[in-house]
């Protein structure tokens, strides 16, 4: 989301990758929780009805939009096809969201005592039934094809 034109990008990768290289990405995720945490409480940008895919550099945050891995992969997935045949979108996965939220996620500051780590890891594996609503982030990984 902070890639000012993925059409460049995403070019230079089909032109440096070796036949079979990958590309893997984390990203913020387009269920209702990431939405509303990224949409409302952070200072970048979350517009998945955006138009286009480059960002205006000149605007604050350099026109980061967390919605832009949605965009690119979900809504314009048919688009992202015809123009990068040479890439395969092979995996995209909701990430544990549960534990992440209770270690603080990205702040310095881990909010769970290390002992308590497996016991987070074991409530991540219990709910992710629940992923498709409270993930906030997901694995992308797409591969050059032969």
């Amino acid at each position: 989301h902070h890639i000012p034109d993925p059409s460049r990008f995403f070019a230079e990768a089909i032109r440096t990758l070796v036949p079979g290289g990958t590309i893997s990405l984390i990203d913020v995720a387009h269920t209702p929780l990431a939405r509303l945490l990224f949409g409302r409480f952070h200072p970048e940008g979350y517009d998945s009805a955006r138009e286009g895919w480059t960002l205006d550099e000149s605007a604050p945050l350099g026109g980061a939009d967390q919605a832009m891995s949605w965009v690119l992969f979900r809504r314009d997935r048919a688009l992202f096809e015809a123009r990068f045949p040479a890439l395969d979108v092979e995996v995209i996965e909701l990430l544990p969201w549960f534990g992440y939220l209770l270690s603080g996620g990205l702040t310095r500051r881990n909010l769970v005592p290390g002992v308590l780590v497996p016991a987070l890891v074991a409530l991540d594996r219990a709910t992710t039934l629940l992923n498709p609503a409270f993930a906030l982030h997901w694995h992308i990984r797409i591969r050059k094809r032969p």
